[in-house]
Parts: C-alpha cells; structure tokens; sequence
C-alpha cells in the first residue's frame, strides 16, 4: 500500500512567549495526512493552529513531540534534503517575490538552487510554465509591481510548481483576492493538481474556497483536529458543533 505524501501523527508544538512564561499549545496531538493528488482543507478561526500546521509539514517549525512522514519516511531535518520537493503558496506574492527581479527570474531561482545556472540556461522550462498557469512567457521580463494581485498569484504558483514538487501548501492563498479572481485561481489550482498529481494542504478560513478544491477538510480549534471527513459529508452533515458554526457563519 503507498504511504501518504504526507503524515503527521501525534504531533504537539509549543511556544514560549518569554523566560518563565507558561508554555502555549499551537498544536496538540494533532493527526492527518494527505495522499498523492490529493487536497487536504485545513480550517478554522485565527490562532486555531493551522499556519503552524503548514509550517510543521514543511519542516519549518520542528513538533516538540510527534512524528512527520514525507512519502512514508521521517521528514528529513536538513532543509536541502527537502529543497523542490516540498513548496509553499502564501497569501501574499510578494512575500515569495523579490521585486527586483524579473518574473522569469524569479520562476526560474529554485531551478537554480536545485541545478545551478539561471534564466538564460531553465528559459523554455519557465516559458512553459507560464503558459501552464494560463499567462503569456512576454511577461518573464516584467517586474511584480507590472502585473495585478491575480497575476502575481499565478507567477507564485509557477515559483512553486516548476521543480515539479510532491508536496504543495497554499496558506490563505486566495484570500487577499478579489472574488472574481479568486475563482480563477481556484479553477487553476483544480487544474494543475489534476495534471500534475501533487499532494497538498489548503489553509484558509474561506471554507468556500475550501470545498471548490479540497477532496477532504480538517476542521482545527485551539490547536485540535476536532473533525475530518470528506468534503462533501462536512458540508452537508458536519458533526462537531464547532464546524455547524464555522459553516452557519459562511
């Protein structure tokens, strides 16, 4: 049977806010996983444990007790280990783009990590990219600021997906979007998980735009998965009261 891209099992992470300051559960015992081709949704208020989540199952925040499982092994605690096969989508694209670079540059830097040399030597796999988030490879020579909010999303996408990742988180990734937008890059993100067949979690609090990607939602509070089940049994019967108000206020 093939493991899940991804396992997190009995995972607790703390924070200490000061020398003598009682400890702060952000996750506690918490389990999922997600497999090949497959969206995880993960939901909830701010400060239920969902970023911290991302940043456990990216190797970015080490559990204080627990384990995390990438393709059926530990998570290698050497981040060049993990450099292109795990990738993140964040709410913001500046914050993945420099704005001294031109778009192709940015796409192509993580090539460059991985395999050395830069645009000049990765430019048809950019180019190709580009056309597989639906944008023309003209805009390689153009600056972030040049393009809009949705445009920049797709360029943070293809960042993401040229090393051809198994695993994909994508935090809040649509919510500083305008509606309109946001449902294209959610047809985008469908779209490119169906052609490419990476694993990924989906953070957010829309839990619209959770249910337009996620095959499964896990529902967080106070640091606890209080319920999973697949997407289309949440929305219709969620069990846990904390998941009837989560969708009674969508």
């Amino acid at each position: 049977m093939t493991p899940p891209v991804l396992a997190i099992e009995n995972v607790t992470v703390q924070f200490r806010r000061g020398l003598g300051a009682a400890p702060v559960t952000a996750l506690d015992d918490v389990t999922l996983s997600v497999d090949a081709g497959q969206t995880l949704g993960v939901v909830g208020e701010s400060g239920s444990g969902k970023t911290t989540t991302g940043k456990v199952a990216l190797g970015l925040r080490r559990p204080d007790s627990g384990v995390v499982r990438f393709n059926g092994r530990p998570l290698p605690r050497r981040a060049r280990a993990r450099a292109g096969r795990m990738q993140a989508v964040l709410q913001h694209p500046q914050e993945s783009l420099d704005p001294r670079m031109r778009i192709g540059e940015s796409i192509a830097e993580p090539l460059g990590v991985l395999e050395g040399g830069g645009l000049r030597r990765h430019r048809d796999r950019v180019d190709a990219m580009l056309r597989d988030v639906s944008l023309e490879p003209e805009m390689a020579t153009r600056y972030p600021h040049e393009l809009s909010g949705g445009q920049r999303q797709r360029v943070s996408i293809a960042r993401a997906l040229i090393t051809h990742p198994d695993f994909v988180v994508f935090d809040e990734a649509v919510s500083a979007l305008d509606v309109s937008v946001q449902a294209r890059i959610l047809d985008l993100i469908v779209r490119l998980q169906a052609e490419h067949g990476f694993a990924a979690l989906f953070i957010s609090h829309d839990l619209a735009a959770v249910r337009a990607v996620s095959a499964r939602v896990a529902v967080m509070h106070d640091g606890v998965v209080v319920e999973m089940a697949d997407t289309e049994r949440f929305y219709s019967t969620p069990e846990h009261p904390y998941s009837r108000r989560l969708l009674e206020a969508l």
